[in-house]
C-alpha cells in the first residue's frame, strides 16, 4: 500500500457511515452535502473529514472520524428540540420536492452546475436526511412522525443527480475543452478549479480495474487509485472479511427463495429482473419501486425500521431482511438464496458458477 494511503488510514479513527452508489464525482459532492451552511441549518453542525473507498465499481463505502458522529448527534438534537422550527423545515422540504419534480420533468431548468449542486444539497438534506432523523427523534409524536416519513418515502435526490446535476456538470466539462463522458474521472472541486490534468491517468487506472480512494482531511482533498480495494478495507473494516452468516433486522416477516439481483442506482433501469427475484441492494429508494413490486423479497446492507425498504416491505407484505452490512459484498448476481425473514437470515442455496449457470 502507498505510504501516503497508509498515513491517511491512521490520521483519523475512521468509522463506517454509509455505502452508496457513488462515482468519484458523486463522492466529491459529499463535502457540499455535509460540509457547509445547509448542514448547520438542518443538522445543527457541519462535517469536516470524509473518506470514501470504491467497492465494487461505482459504489463507495464512506467513513467519518468517530468524533464526528458524536458531533452530529448533539447537533441534530439541538435542532429537533425546537418543534416549530423542525416543522417549518419539513414544510420547506415539501416545497423543494415540488420544485425537484419540475426540474426532473423539464418544466423548470437551472443554468449553472453550481446552482444545481446547491439545489441538490438543500433538497437532499431537508427532504431526505432531516426527515429520516426527525422520524426517529419524534417517534412518539404521530403527527410529526407521519410528516417526516411521508417526505422520506419520496426522496428525489438520485433523480436530481442524474437528470439535473450531471447534464450541467458534463456541459461545464465540455466548455473547458474536456470530454463530457470523463466527468466521473474528476471531483467537483477539480471541475470548479478547471483542473483536468488527472483525467488521462485516472482513465488508465480504471481501465486496469483499479478503484478510487477519496478523502477530505483538514480541508485537503486527495484522490488515489488502488489495484485492490480489499487491501484498504481490511484496515478499515476487518469484519467484512470474516466468514459469517448473512444476518439482519426483520422489517416484514416471511420466507422466499429466489435468484439474487444486485441492484443500484446505476443499473436498476437495465437490470434483468423477473417476478420472484430477490432484490439485494445497499439500501432502497423510491426509484426501485418497479423492481420491488416484482421482488420475492428484499435484502439490504443498510437501513432501520424507518428506512424505505422497511416501509415498503410492510406496505407490500414482502419478506425483508435489512441492515445486513455485507449482503452486497457476499452475494453475487444469480446466486440462489433463501430469505428467512422469520429469523432474519439469508442462506445461500446455490452459488453462481463461473459460466453463469
Amino acid at each position: 500500500m502507498q505510504p501516503e494511503l497508509q498515513k491517511l488510514l491512521k490520521v483519523r479513527k475512521w468509522k463506517p457511515y454509509l455505502t452508496r452508489p457513488f462515482t468519484l464525482f458523486g463522492a466529491s459532492l459529499w463535502q457540499a452535502w455535509y460540509g457547509g451552511q445547509e448542514a448547520k441549518v438542518c443538522m445543527g453542525t457541519d462535517a469536516s473529514d470524509f473518506l470514501f473507498v470504491e467497492d465494487p465499481e461505482n459504489t463507495a463505502r464512506s467513513y467519518w472520524p468517530e468524533e464526528q458522529f458524536d458531533k452530529f448527534k448533539k447537533g441534530r438534537e439541538a435542532v429537533f428540540v425546537d418543534y416549530e422550527r423542525t416543522w417549518k423545515l419539513l414544510d420547506e422540504a415539501a416545497e423543494l420536492n415540488k420544485q425537484a419534480l419540475r426540474l426532473i420533468d423539464g418544466k423548470e431548468s437551472l443554468s449553472k452546475v453550481e446552482d444545481a449542486i446547491a439545489f441538490l444539497v438543500r433538497t437532499a438534506l431537508r427532504a431526505t436526511v432531516l426527515p429520516f432523523w426527525a422520524s426517529q427523534y419524534y417517534s412518539k409524536d404521530k403527527k410529526m412522525e407521519e410528516r417526516a416519513l411521508a417526505l422520506r418515502a419520496t426522496s428525489y435526490y438520485p433523480d436530481i443527480i442524474e437528470k439535473v446535476v450531471m447534464p450541467l456538470a458534463k456541459k461545464r466539462l465540455q466548455e473547458l475543452g474536456g470530454n463530457p463522458e470523463d466527468i466521473n474521472l474528476l471531483t467537483y472541486q477539480e471541475l470548479l478549479a478547471k483542473d483536468l490534468s488527472k483525467i488521462a491517468q485516472r482513465r488508465e487506472a480504471i481501465g486496469r480495474g483499479w478503484r478510487y480512494v477519496y478523502s477530505i482531511v483538514d480541508q485537503k482533498e486527495t484522490v488515489a487509485f488502488v489495484p485492490d480495494a480489499n487491501e484498504v478495507l481490511k484496515e478499515l473494516q476487518p469484519e467484512l472479511f470474516v466468514q459469517q452468516d448473512i444476518k439482519g433486522e426483520i422489517a416484514f416477516k416471511g420466507k422466499a427463495k429466489g435468484t439474487v439481483r444486485i441492484v443500484d442506482t446505476f443499473n436498476w433501469k437495465t437490470k434483468t429482473f423477473d417476478k420472484g427475484d430477490i432484490l439485494v441492494s445497499i439500501n432502497s429508494n423510491p426509484t426501485y419501486m418497479p423492481l420491488i413490486r416484482k421482488a420475492g423479497a428484499i435484502v439490504t446492507d443498510e437501513g432501520g425500521i424507518m428506512s424505505h425498504a422497511a416501509i415498503v416491505s410492510r406496505e407490500l407484505k414482502k419478506p425483508c431482511v435489512m441492515g445486513t452490512r455485507i449482503a452486497t459484498k457476499v452475494l453475487k448476481d444469480r446466486d440462489i438464496v433463501e430469505v428467512d425473514a422469520e429469523k432474519g437470515i439469508v442462506k445461500i442455496l446455490k452459488r453462481k458458477t463461473a459460466n453463469g449457470s
